[in-house]
């Protein structure tokens, strides 16, 4: 069987002779730059972790399931948060068979870019996918795509100046490459960017004038009131 352990479990053990009840936690975690790039729920399944870890000598059953029973996560997944801990090398994974070793290594590395990701990046990404006609959820397409998408990504969400505004665009320039029935990419639609940021602003200042001249119409109406 496979095996998870806790990097590092040393540093949270106060004696390794006897069977543990308790394990220190000092409050330089607040500054450990590993742990305060997890997400919540990943900082408190690596806590339950260490728990299992003190007592099983640091090996942990690699079963995802089992794992989440054991800290009682109530039915919750937690294969994302196994993830990020293992990116983050936090914990490591001991394979019996050296292939194994390469394709999991492989996939952890995978899921390393898409959950540490920017999340305006990954919005905006995942935004085009599902454009494309394929689910958020497909890890497939992740594998293929998102080291290329994510930097046409944030391109687009710097250019724009916002997520919301990239997702409008995308929107827009998609909408018109349909109708003009031609293939579109997300590069082909970071180099339409700049004019639909163009007419965007543009209608913007047309908007603006118009609430300005209602607003100057309004007050001459009660001053003559």
């Amino acid at each position: 069987m496979d095996y998870i352990k806790v990097n590092n479990l040393h540093k949270y053990q106060h004696y390794s002779d006897r069977n543990m009840i308790w394990f220190k936690w000092h409050i330089d975690c607040l500054y450990d730059y590993k742990f305060s790039k997890l997400t919540n729920s990943a900082k408190w399944v690596f806590i339950g972790l260490i728990c299992l870890a003190c007592k099983s000598q640091n090996r942990i059953p690699n079963d995802y399931a089992w794992i989440a029973k054991q800290i009682s996560t109530y039915g919750e997944p937690i294969d994302d948060e196994m993830c990020l801990l293992l990116a983050s090398k936090m914990l490591a994974t001991c394979y019996q068979n050296a292939r194994l070793d390469k394709i999991r290594e492989d996939k952890i590395r995978i899921d390393k870019n898409i959950l540490l990701a920017d999340t305006p990046i990954l919005t905006v990404v995942n935004h085009y996918k599902v454009k494309t006609g394929y689910k958020k959820e497909d890890k497939a397409w992740d594998k293929a795509h998102f080291p290329r998408c994510s930097k046409s990504a944030k391109t687009l969400i710097d250019f724009c100046g916002s997520p919301t505004l990239a997702i409008a665009c995308i929107d827009s320039v998609v909408s018109d490459m349909d109708k003009k029935k031609l293939t579109w990419t997300l590069e082909t639609i970071v180099k339409h960017s700049a004019d639909w940021k163009r007419d965007y602003q543009k209608n913007n200042e047309t908007e603006l004038k118009r609430q300005i001249d209602l607003k100057k119409a309004e007050e001459f109406a009660r001053e003559m009131a």
